[in-house]
């Protein structure tokens, strides 16, 4: 493989994520790609996630900090990356095993585009031993805005900033509205590189109804950035 290859910056945010996180470090390391930097930020966690990821010292960058939301995890993540690549993905999900090589292909086509996104799939756990478990595929591949199912170019965060610390839900939907707005090429396809594994205590599952309002800033905020273009004659 050639060593002028982009190191890659894998960015895993956890909060008592010991019950899945083996399986998400492992469906890391086993993409083809190299090279990788992988890096677990523990968000507070009062569980057995820092021992897991000790496990993998070898191959993983294990960062601690107090609890603040996972757009901070994230954030703590991308500061201490040395990848020109980034990509994310949670403690409880699964990226397919050609996930990296899939998507570093769309960008090295189009050097224009700083993000590309791919297809996730919903899915169950099926408990088959300590840390370790099958799944069952729930739904038919869907597109949108998830970072675990995304790779993006250093440069972009550069050029947007860093995902919104106030941002407690609905982070991921106002970075890529941010980006968009911004004039990003952002690339889609339709293979699916991310399993997104429901297990009753996922961070969206639990939002409150009232969270939903985070949901709307973004939306209402992304408006109002593209009027303001419009006015000045921008867009």
């Amino acid at each position: 493989m050639s060593s002028d290859r982009p190191l890659i910056s894998v960015i895993i945010p956890v909060f008592n994520g010991e019950r899945f996180l083996v399986a998400a470090i492992k469906s890391v390391l086993a993409q083809a790609y190299r090279p990788l930097e992988v890096i677990v930020v523990d968000d507070g966690s009062t569980d057995a996630t820092r021992e897991v990821a000790e496990k993998f010292h070898q191959h993983v960058r294990y960062i601690h900090q107090d609890n603040q939301g996972p757009s901070v995890a994230r954030d703590t993540g991308i500061r201490a990356s040395q990848g020109d690549i980034i990509a994310f993905i949670d403690a409880d999900d699964l990226w397919t095993m050609d996930k990296l090589e899939i998507q570093l292909r769309l960008l090295d086509e189009n050097p224009q585009a700083r993000i590309v996104i791919g297809c996730l799939q919903y899915a169950l756990p099926e408990k088959l031993g300590e840390y370790s478990f099958a799944f069952k595929k729930l739904s038919s591949p869907y597109l949108g805005f998830s970072l675990g199912a995304s790779l993006i170019r250093q440069s972009a965060f550069n050029a947007v900033g860093l995902l919104e610390p106030t941002m407690k839900h609905f982070e991921d939907v106002d970075w890529f509205l941010r980006a968009r707005d911004a004039g990003f090429q952002i690339l889609t396809h339709n293979e699916v590189v991310l399993y997104y594994i429901l297990h009753g205590d996922n961070a969206s599952c639990d939002a409150p109804e009232e969270d939903m309002h985070f949901l709307l800033r973004a939306f209402k905020q992304s408006a109002d950035r593209r009027q303001y273009r419009e006015r000045e004659g921008l867009l």
